[in-house]
């Protein structure tokens, strides 16, 4: 049976009129503790507070992982903030929840830090990010990046001679490009020609295919003509 009142307490509230106002306020804060947590005595006191502390922690931890809290997280471990409950987050805990995370959450600490995080399979990119504070490359820097060789394939076929560019060599261009449109679709077809010098306005991978054979087919003319009149002034 639990009892009535704690005798500690009881023998504090007979000294009441010889505490002085700290000693005081401290038993008063004591007293309504007590009354919170309906623990008869202190050592009950502390069972409860223990037992809040944990359930405290779980709900951190809970709130944590969603996408609100995750930030808020991320927040604290850059300005060195320390929780008043747990543990202080390090790299490897974020990190080991972001490698769990949902895509509301990876959207969510994509736009509140400005980085470039598609999904939870980013998380070596999320990593560095918190340990050197660099940014991952952009999805254009990436798709840019992936493309490279291929435009510089197509520029070094276009480029071969000065006096001709002769239609198996478009249809060289032609096929790199149709590789960049099955790898990377519209988006990569319209870096792919800004890189070998062509303005896309089309919008389907398709047309954009048609607009740069016959741009390839009108540079082809010109530069025929070109070395048609370069050669007429040498004679």
């Amino acid at each position: 049976m639990k009892e009535e009142k704690s005798p500690l307490l009881q023998a504090f509230q007979a000294l009441t009129p010889v505490l002085n106002a700290a000693a005081q306020k401290e038993l008063k804060a004591l007293e309504e503790l007590l009354a919170t947590f309906q623990a008869p005595s202190i050592s009950e006191l502390k069972t409860e507070l223990l037992k809040f502390k944990k359930t405290l922690q779980k709900e951190r931890q809970k709130l944590g992982k969603t996408p609100e809290g995750f930030v808020a997280r991320v927040v604290d471990f850059q300005n060195g903030v320390v929780p008043e409950i747990g543990e202080p987050d390090a790299v490897e805990t974020l990190v080991a929840d972001f490698g769990k995370a949902s895509g509301p959450l990876v959207k969510a600490v994509a736009k509140k830090f400005d980085i470039a995080l598609v999904d939870k399979n980013d998380v070596e990119a999320f990593e560095r990010w918190l340990k050197t504070g660099v940014k991952p490359p952009t999805v254009e820097e990436r798709l840019q990046a992936e493309i490279a060789p291929e435009i510089q394939a197509a520029v070094e076929l276009r480029d071969q001679t000065r006096r001709e560019l002769a239609p198996e060599t478009i249809d060289q261009i032609m096929l790199v490009a149709e590789r960049v449109k099955t790898a990377h679709k519209v988006p990569g077809l319209t870096l792919f020609m800004r890189g070998v010098d062509v303005v896309p306005t089309a919008k389907t991978a398709a047309a954009l295919i048609k607009e740069l054979r016959n741009f390839l087919e009108d540079y082809a003319l010109n530069r025929f003509k070109a070395t048609q009149i370069r050669e007429s002034g040498e004679n």
